[in-house]
């Protein structure tokens, strides 16, 4: 009897999906490979290959994949030129990234394992041991200390975002998990979220001057080459560039979250209650949970909607249960 985080976490963002997705085991015929699920996943399998093969095999990958998705659409005009833009995005978050992946602050963060799984007994149920199964994108040495290194995509970061990274159940049950499966101290965990978007130049005016209104995706270097471009005196946007310095990159953000060791036991109490509660299955009640969110997070958005045989029918029932294991 295992269970895993994305269960945990697709029951407590909402139990009709996690109804549909688990205990009847339901996914869509052909999943839409032009959304941001998608893009994540793609994202996440890159950063592997980067980390264990080098960028050359990433960029590879990267284009590999696209091309050959793009064929699967043939003439969607609509959906092929969103599938080239997303796959020039991602090729310039990779080149972005490669040259700080493995330092911060002067300090180098040096990668152990990869994609690392684990397993721990969490408790019993009628006397049959119940665990937990997990898997970390990175373990890694820095500071003098272990971390634990997750990789997300997101389309901004303010903080809301932030707030909600903080308070990711995800958080305490790897390091809770980490900690007994290996071993070791683990410190926290080290977020780093790649924004979907590219950086813009500042708009050139009639006058022939630079715009000083800074946009979110203006960046030092677009403002800076803008400059040279269109050969004027970089001592004239002086405010502008010191402004965009100081607030850094805004197409990627890295934070470190850590938990003390309270959190970390009200964690094993969590695991073990709500771990209880769905392995009850057909027996426990389920209702929808509708946000913002469902319209490009769910992949049972429109069986929610109809809820009826007809649309059932577009569903198939996969043939294990934990098909990411």
């Amino acid at each position: 009897m295992e269970i895993t985080n994305s269960e945990l976490a697709t029951y407590q963002q909402c139990p009709k999906k996690w109804d549909l997705k688990y205990p009847q085991m339901l996914t869509t015929q052909k999943d839409s490979k032009n959304n941001p699920l998608f893009f994540g996943s793609t994202m996440h399998l890159a950063l592997e290959k980067f980390f264990k093969e080098g960028i050359i095999h990433s960029i590879d990958f990267i284009t590999l994949t696209y091309d050959e998705t793009i064929k699967e659409y043939g003439d969607d005009e609509r959906i092929i030129e969103d599938l080239k833009e997303h796959k020039d995005l991602m090729l310039e978050m990779i080149a972005m990234y490669a040259p700080i992946a493995n330092e911060y602050n002067g300090q180098v963060i040096e990668v152990r394992d990869i994609e690392k799984e684990g397993k721990i007994q969490i408790g019993k149920i009628n006397n049959r041991p119940l665990y937990y199964r997990f898997k970390i994108d990175q373990l890694v040495w820095f500071n003098n200390a272990w971390w634990i290194r997750e990789y997300k995509t997101a389309s901004r970061i303010d903080n809301s975002y932030i707030e909600n990274l903080m308070l990711d159940n995800q958080v305490s049950r790897y390091i809770y998990a980490a900690e007994k499966a290996f071993g070791i101290k683990i410190a926290g965990i080290i977020y780093e979220v790649f924004v979907k978007a590219k950086p813009e130049k500042p708009k050139l005016l009639k006058s022939g001057e630079l715009s000083k209104s800074l946009t979110t995706n203006i960046t030092y270097d677009t403002y800076l080459q803008a400059i040279k471009e269109n050969n004027l005196n970089e001592a004239d946007y002086n405010e502008q560039l010191t402004i965009l310095k100081e607030k850094g990159n805004p197409f990627f953000y890295r934070e470190f979250i850590m938990r003390n060791a309270k959190d970390l036991q009200n964690t094993k109490d969590d695991l073990l209650a709500l771990s209880k509660i769905l392995r009850q299955r057909n027996k426990i009640p389920t209702y929808k949970c509708p946000s913002r969110d469902c319209g490009w997070k769910c992949e049972f958005r429109q069986l929610c909607i109809d809820d009826n045989d007809g649309t059932r029918s577009m569903y198939v029932k996969r043939e294990k249960y934990h098909p990411e294991y």
